[in-house]
């Protein structure tokens, strides 16, 4: 237990010094991976063979992050209208064109190494990482503008999609084709089903009787609902990640406010315990020592880095739209160039399925832990606030 003592110690100090020490404004996202890199290298490698249990309650907390990143989308916003900000359509632009310049991309890498499948890189390179996008446009105040919905939107479409594409990729790879890859289209049915059912419990006299003003009562159902939902997604071979995305959407649609009592545990559960544990994990299971033994991981990984950048980076300055000026568009494209755990997943399986060499997901790893460093930074250095705060 001591590692974990440790831990949550540590994200409390860390937290408290990123909002109350000037020369420390950085995202607490890139505070909890350093700090994981530091102890990794600090510490003897031993120390994770007697944590390993460690690993459920990150894997939990990546799990809980992508519910909350459905949460906080305002499902207002990605409906279509004549007039006002389009911000659906805006998002789906924005992932075409990424989907697009990454396929492109992918041919030239084919090309260098014909061992890597573009097909497999478009998923590669086409993710964001919602679990550092989401807690940076919070922390900054502009997750609730347009600006803030249209970025998390798109991010949310391409963990999404490639959410999609990775969970069948792996299904493939340890069961073959089998009628399993066609029940994965069924959970988005099946979280409609869910609210429906809930929203009519919710008018009825059972929700009183049941449920009245008992918080503790209400988040239980809310955990067992994303229990469920892991069930579920386990059973159709698809990721849990996208179960648990699916749930943060169903109970977005009850339009929780910001001082609602089970909203505020929901939040406090993740961002003071598991999501502070997955961050560290991450930065602490990293090797730098065995990356830095390979050259040509090396030599993949500027290339990697530039390519991450650019997929995102070209479409934002191209669709950000005339009400966003340069500047924010060239910062949301950073801030969406953020890739995290997603990418690292989906290098692991290209590996396993034999359609990237394992050099790719070396350096993959890296471009995922420099972009989830250098995004939030160079996006705070550049952001403008935007209004309304409700759109």
């Amino acid at each position: 237990m001591l590692p974990l003592f440790w831990i949550l110690l540590s994200a409390f100090l860390l937290q408290r010094a990123t909002a109350h020490l000037p020369w420390l404004r950085i995202p607490t996202v890139i505070a909890y991976i350093v700090f994981g890199l530091v102890v990794s290298l600090l510490l003897p490698p031993s120390w994770q063979e007697h944590s390993r249990w460690l690993g459920g309650v990150s894997q939990f907390g990546l799990f809980y992050l992508t519910f909350l990143s459905g949460l906080e989308v305002d499902l207002r916003l990605l409906v279509p209208r004549r007039e006002g900000p389009r911000v659906l359509q805006k998002a789906i632009l924005l992932f075409v064109a990424m989907a697009g310049i990454s396929y492109a991309l992918a041919w030239g890498m084919h090309m260098i190494d014909p061992r890597i499948q573009p097909w497999m890189m478009v998923l590669i390179l086409s993710t964001a990482s919602l679990g550092v996008i989401l807690p940076v446009l919070k922390e900054s105040g502009l997750l609730r503008t347009v600006y803030g919905q249209t970025l998390l939107t798109a991010a949310m479409l391409a963990d999404l999609l490639t959410m999609l594409g990775i969970s069948l990729a792996s299904d493939l790879a340890r069961n073959g084709l089998s009628w399993r890859q066609l029940t994965v289209g069924l959970l988005i049915p099946l979280a409609a089903l869910f609210y429906v059912a809930i929203l009519r419990v919710y008018r009825s006299r059972f929700w009183d009787a049941w449920f009245g003003r008992n918080g503790i009562v209400k988040l239980q159902a809310v955990l067992a609902i994303l229990g469920l939902f892991g069930v579920v997604t386990d059973w159709t071979g698809s990721e849990p990640i996208l179960g648990s995305f699916l749930v943060g959407l169903l109970v977005a649609g009850f339009r929780l406010p910001e001082d609602n009592t089970l909203r505020q545990q929901m939040e406090s559960l993740g961002y003071s315990f598991v999501i502070p544990v997955f961050f560290v994990t991450v930065g602490a299971r990293f090797d730098l020592r065995a990356f830095l033994a390979s050259p040509d991981a090396l030599v993949w990984m500027p290339l990697l880095l530039l390519c991450a950048y650019g997929v995102k980076l070209l479409p934002m300055l191209w669709f950000g739209g005339p009400a966003i000026d340069m500047r924010d568009r060239f910062a949301g494209g950073l801030l969406l160039s953020s890739q995290l755990t997603l990418v690292i997943v989906a290098a692991s399986i290209g590996v396993r399925l034999h359609v990237i060499p394992r050099v790719i997901e070396e350096a993959m790893i890296v471009v995922a832990i420099l972009t989830c460093l250098l995004s939030p930074l160079l996006f705070s250095f550049l952001k403008k606030t935007h209004g309304p705060v409700r759109p």
